[in-house]
């Protein structure tokens, strides 16, 4: 009895197709190729659902093409906490080609996520295009917590950057935190003039990171640092003129102190430097210096050494 109910479900939707007027040589091929799936389907006793088995190769193909950018956030909130609703942001930046400057960062991917209840530290990924993750070594992390009026409480001390192995890191610190040296810093600001050796168009993105440090440990690996602030100069011209926020503490006043100064473009690269450091001679003195440009980031910046190298196989295709 089930044999025949089957033979005539067969033969009404064989009458069916055969009835329906042709438009294409092309659709009376189809039409032959749906005969033939509706009949295998039928016998076996399961109904026809056309195109959900497309529809799932076109998502698992979609997916194909997205790679996930693990990062791992650490922040400190202390005795004082988040605020209500505060959100992380953590951002993936694609890492320029060798001696090739962008005007901005390429933004790989995004990802923000509600801070409620939650503690660090965090692990998180972030969504980037295979097309671009394939064609570069690493990538630039930046992350910062934001409050519910979009003011940045939390920023990334030094950006961390991925390239296909271990998570980045991303450690960020409080905005305006409280100083933690042992006395009051100096009132009197540090400030001068800063010059370059050769003419330069405008900055697009870049920094001018002006450092003091202790005279004897200049130019290691962990200076002592006394004292440092960094300045925008998106879309300014030299001289660039500088001044700090703050003094120095007072537990370096006896401590001979020089300065180390560079420009770093948006990457984080440095491009001028001074050829040498600069004596401190205290607030008194109106500084001037000038600097010179990096044409070897390979010996002058181990940090970034990788930037000369030639391209090869990108990391990512492990994920």
């Amino acid at each position: 009895m089930d044999m025949i109910m089957k033979f005539r479900a067969l033969i009404l939707v064989a009458l069916s197709l055969l009835l329906a007027t042709p438009i294409s040589s092309f659709a009376q091929s189809q039409q032959k190729d749906d005969l033939g799936n509706v009949i295998n389907q039928v016998f076996k006793g399961k109904i026809p659902n056309q195109g959900q088995s497309q529809d799932q190769g076109r998502g698992q193909e979609s997916l194909s093409h997205i790679d996930n950018i693990p990062v791992k956030v650490f922040f400190d909130t202390g005795a004082q906490g988040l605020p209500d609703n505060a959100i992380l942001i953590v951002t993936a930046f694609a890492a320029p080609p060798a001696n090739v400057r962008r005007s901005s960062p390429l933004m790989l991917g995004e990802t923000r996520i509600l801070l409620n209840s939650l503690r660090a530290p965090l692990k998180l990924v972030i969504a980037a295009p295979r097309a671009v993750t394939d064609t570069i070594d690493y990538a630039r992390i930046e992350a910062k917590i934001i409050d519910t009026n979009g003011n940045a409480i939390y920023k990334i001390s030094t950006s961390g950057e991925y390239r296909g192995y271990e998570p980045a890191i991303a450690r960020l610190v409080r905005i305006g935190a409280p100083q933690t040296f042992p006395t009051h810093p100096s009132t009197d600001p540090i400030r001068g003039t800063i010059t370059l050796n050769s003419a330069s168009p405008a900055f697009r993105g870049a920094n001018l990171v002006v450092r003091l440090v202790e005279d004897s440990l200049a130019g290691g690996q962990n200076p002592i640092i006394a004292a440092e602030q960094k300045f925008s100069l998106d879309q300014k011209q030299a001289p660039f003129d500088f001044k700090f926020d703050n003094g120095i503490s007072s537990a370096h006043a006896n401590t001979p102190l020089t300065f180390e100064v560079w420009i770093e473009d948006w990457a984080g690269r440095k491009t001028h430097r001074l050829p040498s450091p600069i004596s401190y001679n205290g607030v008194s003195h109106a500084y001037r210096m000038r600097l010179e440009v990096i044409t070897d980031n390979a010996t002058t910046n181990d940090k970034y050494k990788h930037t000369n190298q030639r391209a090869r196989q990108s990391p990512f295709q492990r994920l």
